[in-house]
């Protein structure tokens, strides 16, 4: 085993490194010798330099240690590690003039299982969104859904929390996910229509039960809107984060105002083609606003957005920019800002931690439509506004508590 020295200060980026793996254990040291190169699986990583990858470079995992090949050999030596001790992983890594800086997301994804039963329903405008069922438990039947640029498998890590006692039906906004795409609108009155096509269509193909439904930021923000024009198709309704923005005299308008117009400015501009689905992870991976997702949600989520082209080859954004675009500028002119008993279903605001470190605008909202507006309100420690996504079981806990406090 060779010496081990530290060359310069390591400090931590955004991200988080892997579960069980302290920021102290991340160190270089001299290249490995003959004795250290054992048989087993190759550890291959990405090498970032100012936010942009550059060339591949080799690192080593051994135990809870990552080793750094030189520079100058990152090219020219490959090195094998014993399977039982291999990580594969995403590493960031930055060199400033006083410090590298490193953090590591793993590869790996969890394995999403095969719904029960398919359904699609078809909307007038020859739109398709896909309805998935699983588990045909005897709980109460849980609808979910997702963000704006998101989809639904993305949030695994919150659903699957729900499959041995739920019935769970998960769909994709148009234009989303797995479903085709199409060439008609994609805006806020149209989705608030869909809404009655989706339900319409649970009802008929899945048969009418008890049902909530457990809705992130955009989705999250529909089906309030939904509600409050009095559609009660649900029994209870949790909502994760929405982007509410509060009347112009608000102190807190500017704040949730402006960050709109920053997503809508970058989501009009955002990368759209991809070699492989890696590199949309990659860039989940190294993005403040989104640290902290559980291990292998950077490359779930990549996945459910991007579709293969068979003609080039390539991954495409299933939801375009110019789309997800314009449901950012849409946010900051949907100012609803009702009181919790307006609604007329149970319902269970739940915010990201306005104190975290984490960029969220609508955390700050939440927990104002809690303290001003009377709303059941929780906030998740630590969280910002993916929090499902960083904190899937305290999320799926506190959904599990209101359903049975509401439904029995």
């Amino acid at each position: 085993m060779p010496s081990q020295r530290r060359t310069r200060p390591i400090r931590r980026t955004g991200s988080p490194l892997p579960r069980g793996r302290s920021i102290n254990h991340v160190r270089t040291c001299q290249t490995p010798t003959e004795r250290d190169q054992l048989t087993g699986t190759r550890a291959e990583f990405l090498y970032f330099t100012d936010g942009n990858r550059t060339v591949p470079i080799i690192y080593l995992c051994r135990c809870m240690r990552s080793y750094a090949l030189p520079e100058e050999d990152a090219n020219s030596r490959r090195f094998l590690l014993p399977a039982k001790i291999a990580q594969t992983a995403f590493v960031c890594y930055h060199e400033t003039k006083n410090c590298r800086l490193f953090s590591a997301h793993p590869m790996s994804s969890p394995s999403i299982p095969s719904p029960d039963v398919t359904h699609t329903v078809f909307l007038d405008d020859g739109a398709e969104i896909i309805l998935r069922r699983y588990s045909r438990a005897s709980g109460t039947r849980l609808v979910v859904s997702h963000g704006n640029g998101c989809a639904v498998d993305g949030y695994f890590p919150y659903w699957q929390k729900f499959l041995d006692d739920h019935e769970v039906v998960v769909f994709d906004f148009r234009n989303c996910g797995q479903n085709p795409a199409h060439g008609g609108a994609h805006d806020y009155p149209i989705f608030l229509n869909d809404m009655t096509a989706v339900y319409d269509s649970i009802d008929d193909a899945f048969g009418k039960r008890s049902q909530a439904g457990a809705f992130h930021s955009m989705s999250a923000r529909i089906n309030l809107k939904y509600a409050l024009e009095g559609n009660r198709r649900l029994d209870a309704l949790v909502v994760f984060d929405p982007p509410m923005v509060p009347p112009e005299d608000h102190p807190l308008h500017e704040l949730l105002h402006s960050e709109e117009r920053v997503l809508w400015r970058w989501a009009a501009g955002r990368p759209a083609v991809f070699d492989d689905p890696s590199e949309l992870a990659d860039l989940y991976a190294k993005s403040r606003m989104l640290s902290g997702w559980v291990d292998g949600t950077y490359d779930l989520m990549a996945r459910a957005v991007l579709r293969q082209d068979t003609a080039d080859g390539k991954w495409h954004l299933v939801c375009s920019g110019a789309r997800e675009s314009n449901i950012y500028r849409q946010n900051a002119a949907l100012n609803i800002w009702p009181r919790g008993d307006d609604f007329p279903i149970p319902v269970l605001l739940v915010g990201g931690d306005p104190e975290s470190d984490i960029p969220s605008a609508p955390a700050h909202a939440c927990r104002a439509l809690g303290s001003e507006m009377g709303w059941r309100y929780e906030s998740v420690p630590g969280t910002g506004h993916f929090l499902q996504l960083q904190e899937p079981d305290a999320c799926a806990q506190l959904t599990k508590s209101f359903l049975i406090e509401k439904l029995g």
